[in-house]
């Protein structure tokens, strides 16, 4: 797939000279629509309940510098003076909206000083919690030319490999909810209401069933995203190697596996919760919930099946080509611990209420993690007791000169 394609939505384009054919946001659009990108058109910053609606928008262009309409004739209103940051505050307000809702591309064309506005990003408060998303600031002058701005384009999405990876997974997304919705639309046309009363009738909660059909019938269906290898090449975009560190390996094999949470986030349990119960004083004690879904729906405060775990430091935990070599008295899992990879002893079983727990709640282990130690755990409690082999049974004998050793 063309990196363009990728753009294949709706475009919002925020100019208050939108309308003037020939003015420069007026050749970007003529552009645009000439590939036949659909093109939502603000001459202001939309309201806060339109702003809402944006989440699924391709790609976002704003104009730096939007004149505010005082409903004055041209002659009376350049004599208004706007006040300093007005345009600022204005657009960071903005901009921090839109990023709480999606990540799709923003582009800045402007007239004003590129320097200037990226100044103004960087140090904005609005935008400090919004991770490293970049949003691209260029002069409207540089990108008129139509292959140009789709080169702007396309080389935003090959230094953003994280957005360039979702809107390849969502292309296939789309195409597997459509597949999914003409599929069982043939079979019928009530199919969810079917899912929501079996799972009443089943005294399990119909909203969990419904989601876990949909996503796992998306995530078994759906194809392989051929994505270009390039892009993630070890490099930054500039021809400059990256230094993956440590520190940001744990960070995101973390986030990968574990979600965080508290006791405000959910009000019911799941496989894979994890509580911090207690601080024996640097050694923080965990709790992982085993117990299977379908036992956790019924009734409003099950019992929750934990297994007891302490952290380990990384270098006393033995590994092979990357997997970890386990006993078979505990499960050592990795990225969920604060200071390391968490031991859980198969011996330390304890049924707890979900009300005893609810508020040490701190996050989910997501499967695979979660599914492995229930399996092992399975595997611990079906495990043949076998008798201790005698001290010394295995040393060899002494062997004879000119003899050759069976082993």
């Amino acid at each position: 797939m063309a990196l363009i394609d990728l753009y294949d939505g709706i475009a919002v384009v925020i100019d208050d000279e939108i309308h003037d054919s020939e003015s420069g946001i007026g050749i970007i659009v003529k552009h645009l629509e000439d590939r036949n990108i659909p093109v939502v058109k603000y001459t202001e910053l939309p309201n806060d309940e339109a702003i809402k609606h944006l989440h699924s928008a391709s790609f976002i262009i704003l104009d730096w510098e939007l004149k505010p309409d005082l409903g004055l004739e041209d002659s009376e209103a350049m004599k208004v003076k706007i006040p300093d940051g007005f345009y600022e505050a204005q657009n960071l307000r903005f901009l921090g909206m839109v990023r709480e809702i999606s990540y799709c591309p923003i582009f800045i064309f402007t007239d004003q000083s590129v320097g200037n506005i990226k100044d103004c990003l960087h140090e904005s408060k609005e935008l400090a919690d919004m991770g490293n998303h970049p949003i691209y600031v260029e002069s409207k002058s540089n990108v008129l030319d139509p292959q140009k701005l789709f080169f702007e384009f396309e080389r935003w999405l090959k230094e953003q490999p994280a957005a360039y990876a979702l809107k390849m997974v969502n292309v296939e997304i789309q195409k597997t909810e459509v597949a999914l919705y003409r599929k069982f639309l043939g079979i019928s046309k009530i199919w969810p209401k079917i899912f929501w009363e079996t799972s009443k009738k089943d005294e399990t909660n119909p909203s969990l069933d419904l989601k876990n059909f949909i996503l796992q019938y998306i995530d078994n269906t759906m194809r392989i995203p051929e994505f270009e290898e390039g892009i993630f090449e070890d490099s930054d975009g500039k021809n400059k190697k990256l230094e993956i560190t440590r520190s940001d390996l744990q960070a995101i094999y973390q986030g990968a596996n574990l979600l965080q949470l508290t006791c405000k986030d959910r009000e019911y349990p799941m496989t894979g919760d994890l509580f911090l119960v207690e601080n024996q004083g640097s050694k923080p004690v965990y709790y992982i919930n085993i117990r299977p879904p379908c036992d956790l729906l019924r009734g409003d405060d099950p019992l929750l099946y934990c297994l007891i775990g302490k952290e380990k430091k990384a270098n006393r935990v033995s590994t092979h080509k990357g997997q970890i070599l386990q006993i078979t008295s505990a499960e050592i899992i990795p990225y969920i611990g604060k200071a390391g990879p968490v031991c859980f002893d198969f011996a330390s079983l304890e049924i707890r209420k979900w009300s005893e727990l609810q508020d040490k709640l701190v996050g989910q282990v997501l499967p695979p993690l979660s599914l492995h130690i229930q399996q092992r755990y399975s595997q611990y409690l079906h495990r043949i007791g076998l008798p201790r082999a005698p001290e010394g049974y295995f040393k060899p004998e002494k062997v004879n000169e000119g003899e050759e050793s069976d082993c």
